[in-house]
Order: structure tokens, then C-alpha cells, then sequence
């Protein structure tokens, strides 16, 4: 079994909320994992996987209590783990079990909590004992793949146990600030040499930073502004110690980008497609769990993309899904030479998303949760008409698009803003290609404003957004003859670039 331990110096790096993802792709593709709550003044796991009220385990403080209380360690694990429902699985056999910090938060929990005075068992080594025993029992009795453990933050008597004993890896997470390089530097320093007590071996070590602005350009390559903030920070990091046996060792910084639906409303990207797929942080998200689970989750991805590779729809979407480039160019090709075989003279091959849109349409007035999906395929669909040259049909899937998404913002703004402002730029573009340019110069209008105020709140998320929409308009005016007005709405594009 391997254990990873995910830590952070401070709060608010999107730690958790990473744990969650790798626990539930992993369990998708077949492995057997347990995911442990180990912030223990804070716990929040249970609340990543969407299901806080369903859970009755007592969790990793309960099972502490009892252990110290009977003097061994209780004879199952059942009544402190919580099985997560999947609600889609890839490869037969995994599963998903959750140890929260305990029933939390219920008053009777922080007594436990205090009654445990973990810090002294921890220092007469009773605590370390229990946990190398729960480690073990973890791997013995449940046969799982994988131990998560989600570690308190700051520095701890117990992050020197979840990072120096039970772990295997470490995943170390920090925003790009002075504070929480140099507290995740100094603490990194304090672990070195970098090898388990537990079994004298190397500890892996990869360090994360999160929230970085999304550079609008290909999610799948390294920007200039991404590699020059790679290399700065993995040069602070590696400075030379005082003592030079402290010197921490990075060998790779990887990125988690801003994505501005998760201010809004926290969701699991690897949990299935949706429309977030090939974001720069769901592409972020796929490198990460492959890189920091290893081997059995890069052999069970590549299984599912040469078994897909049988269903030219199916490819497309496991290809895109897992956030393979290779995989997704030659599905896409695949899919271009099925269609053109398939498609009448005339050339035709808008009718696999046509017929995807009508199926939702059909199931949208009983679920209202296919909304999004539905407005996504009829802004693709809408281009794949456009691409097509067939300019009048485009315009309708465009429209459609806008009016679901108004509704979605309506209800709620903060998830779904920023939709709309796509959809009103795509629209604008389409209204522009019949003519209709005073319609299109309104709809291209409203988005601004959108982007506008989004980028006023999430700069780093919609800056990029806000300048490209920006030269849309420009073009609007421009076309419209209103040269002044395109000039200053350029001239911010630029700056804002």
C-alpha cells in the first residue's frame, strides 16, 4: 500500500479539495482507496465528497479513543470508515472508503479530541505505535492500494508522523507569496533528509503551487509566465541552507491554475466529465494524480484509452477526459474519417452533436442538472455549423445557448456568470457573420460588462477573458464605423495583454 500525505504550511491552497479529486479518479480506475482526515482541529474531507450529512463513521479520533480506552486496537474498522458511493467506475474492483477525523462537529468530538492529548502520546510514542498499527490494519485487512491522508496545517506534533512516518510521498501545497514559500522552505528544511523513519527508505517530495493565473493560452503546453514562475521558486526553495544536510531538494514544481466556477462552488473536476473538461486546471488536476500516484494509475488511464479506442465517440471523450493530447488528436482524427464515411454527399457531420443536444433537450424538463451540458453542446454544435459554412443554422444553438445560460446566472450568478459571458461572445460572433451587426455590437457589449466585473473580483480567473472580449468589440465597432470607440476599446485590450 502506498501512503501519501498532502500538507500545507497555511490554509486556503485548494489541498483538500486536490486529495478528494486523486481519491476519487483513483477508485474510478480500479485502486483501493482510503481517504484519512488527518486535520483534526479543522476537519473537512467528508465535505469535499459532498455527502457531510450521510456520515455516521466515528473516524480516526474515535478509533484513537478506543484503542488508548481498551488498551488494543478495536478488532474491525468498520464503525470508523464510511464508504463513498462512485457513481461511475472505469475498471472493476475499486473503491473509495472515507476515515473522517470523527463525528465532527459535534461537541462530544472535541472532547474526545482534547481527552486524547494526542501531543503527549505522540511524545511518548503510545500515539505513534496506535497509528503504525492503523496504517498496517489499513493495508492488511481492507487490502487497500492507497492511504491519502489529509495533514494539518502549520507546523505540528503530528505532521512530523504523517510526513516523516506513515508517508511514502509527500505533496506539498502553497500559493505563490513570500509567507507561505518561506514557511513551506523552512518546514521542508526540518524534514530533511527526506527518508522514512518507518522504513528507511526515500520519501518522494512534490511541491505544488496553487491558484496560478491561467496564461489564456494552451492549457496542454508550459506558458513563458508558467515556466519563469516554475524556475523562480524551485531556485528560492533549493537556496542553500545554513546548515547544508537542510537543504531541501525540489526536483519538479507543478502547477494547479485558478479556475473561477471553484470560488463560487467547490465540485470534484475528476470525478467525470463535464464542462470543465480540458480547463487548465482539470488538465492540471490529471498531470498531478499520475505524477503523484505513479505507476497503477498511469497503467490503469492508458488500459481505458486503448480499450476506448474501439468507440470512436467514447475515445474522444476518455481521451479528453484524461487530458492526453496524443490520445485526443487521434481521436478527433478518428472521428473526422467515421463521420466523413458516414455523412451524406454534401459533407454533413454535425449530426452525432444534434442528436446529442435533442436527448438532452427531451430529458431537460424532469432534470434540470443536464442545463449546463445542454448549453455547453449547443455552443459546440453551433460551431460545427459555422465551420461548416452553414451560417444561418449556427445562429439558433447560439441563441438557445444565451437563454439557458441567463436562466443558470439568474439562480446563480456566481457559478454560472461566467457561461453566459462565453455564450454572449460566441453569439456576437455569430450575429456578426449574417450581418446583424447592431445585435451583435449589444451581445458582445454585455459580455465585456460580465468579464468586467468578474476580472473586477477574480482577476487572475477573467483578466484574459476580459481582454480577448475586448478586442471582440473593438472589431464590432470598428465594423459598425464607431472607429473612436474601437480605438479605446482596443487600446485596453493591449493594456490589459
Amino acid at each position: 500500500m502506498r501512503t501519501i500525505t498532502f500538507y500545507s504550511y497555511k490554509g486556503g491552497t485548494g489541498r483538500t479539495l486536490l486529495l478528494a479529486n486523486v481519491a476519487r479518479v483513483a477508485a474510478h480506475l480500479g485502486l483501493k482507496v482510503v481517504a484519512l482526515d488527518f486535520d483534526l482541529e479543522a476537519p473537512g474531507l467528508a465535505y469535499k465528497f459532498g455527502r457531510r450529512e450521510e456520515i455516521r463513521a466515528d473516524g480516526l479520533v474515535g478509533w484513537l479513543r478506543d484503542t488508548f480506552a481498551g488498551g488494543t486496537t478495536p478488532a474491525s474498522l468498520d464503525d470508523y470508515l464510511a464508504d463513498m458511493r462512485l457513481a461511475t467506475s472505469l475498471v472493476d474492483g475499486g473503491w473509495l472508503k472515507l476515515m473522517p477525523a470523527g463525528r465532527a462537529p459535534s461537541p462530544n468530538y472535541f472532547q474526545d479530541l482534547r481527552r486524547l492529548r494526542l501531543d503527549d502520546r505522540l511524545d511518548d510514542g503510545s500515539a505513534i505505535d496506535a497509528l503504525l498499527d492503523l496504517q498496517q490494519r489499513i493495508g492488511d485487512d481492507l487490502g487497500a492500494d492507497l492511504l491519502l491522508i489529509d495533514a494539518r496545517t502549520g507546523i505540528t506534533s503530528t505532521n512530523a508522523v504523517t510526513t516523516h512516518v506513515l508517508a511514502d510521498a509527500v505533496v506539498a501545497l502553497a500559493l505563490d507569496m513570500p509567507e507561505q514559500l518561506e514557511g513551506t522552505r523552512a518546514v521542508l528544511r526540518g524534514l530533511q533528509p527526506m527518508s522514512s523513519l518507518r522504513t528507511n527508505t526515500p520519501i518522494d517530495l512534490h511541491l505544488i503551487l496553487t491558484r496560478v493565473p491561467p496564461s489564456g493560452r494552451d492549457p496542454f503546453s508550459i506558458s513563458d509566465a508558467d515556466a519563469e514562475r516554475i524556475d523562480r521558486v524551485q531556485a528560492f526553495l533549493s537556496e542553500p541552507a545554513q546548515q547544508l544536510a537542510n537543504t531541501v531538494t525540489i526536483d519538479e514544481v507543478l502547477l494547479l491554475h485558478a479556475h473561477g466556477e471553484l470560488a463560487a462552488r467547490e465540485f470534484l473536476m475528476l470525478d467525470g466529465p463535464g464542462d470543465w473538461t480540458n480547463s487548465p486546471l482539470h488538465i492540471d488536476y490529471q498531470r498531478v494524480a499520475r505524477i503523484i500516484v505513479g505507476d497503477p494509475l498511469q497503467d490503469a488511464i492508458q488500459d481505458v484509452i486503448d480499450s476506448a479506442r474501439r468507440d470512436p465517440k467514447q475515445f474522444e471523450e476518455i481521451a479528453a477526459f484524461f487530458a492526453n493530447p496524443e490520445a485526443l488528436e487521434e481521436a478527433r482524427a478518428v472521428a473526422s474519417r467515421s463521420d466523413a464515411e458516414l455523412a451524406p454527399a454534401g459533407g454533413r457531420d454535425d449530426q452525432g452533436l444534434a442528436d446529442r443536444v435533442g436527448h438532452l433537450r427531451e430529458l431537460a424538463p424532469a432534470d434540470r442538472t443536464v442545463l449546463p451540458m445542454l448549453a455547453r453542446l449547443l455552443d459546440e454544435l453551433s460551431l460545427e455549423l459555422d465551420r461548416l459554412g452553414l451560417r444561418e443554422e449556427a445562429l439558433p444553438p447560439a441563441e438557445e445557448s444565451v437563454t439557458i445560460r441567463r436562466e443558470l446566472a439568474q439562480a446563480n450568478p456566481a457559478a454560472f456568470l461566467p457561461d453566459l459571458a462565453m455564450s454572449l461572445n460566441n453569439l456576437s460572433i455569430r450575429l456578426s457573420a449574417l450581418g446583424q451587426r447592431e445585435p451583435a455590437l449589444t451581445a458582445i457589449q454585455e459580455a465585456v460588462t460580465l468579464y468586467r466585473g468578474l476580472a473586477a473580483t477574480q482577476p487572475d480567473a477573467f483578466t484574459p477573458n476580459l481582454a480577448s472580449s475586448l478586442n471582440n468589440l473593438s472589431n464590432h465597432l470598428s465594423g459598425l464605423g464607431q472607429r473612436e470607440p474601437a480605438l479605446t476599446a482596443i487600446q485596453e485590450a493591449v493594456t490589459l495583454y
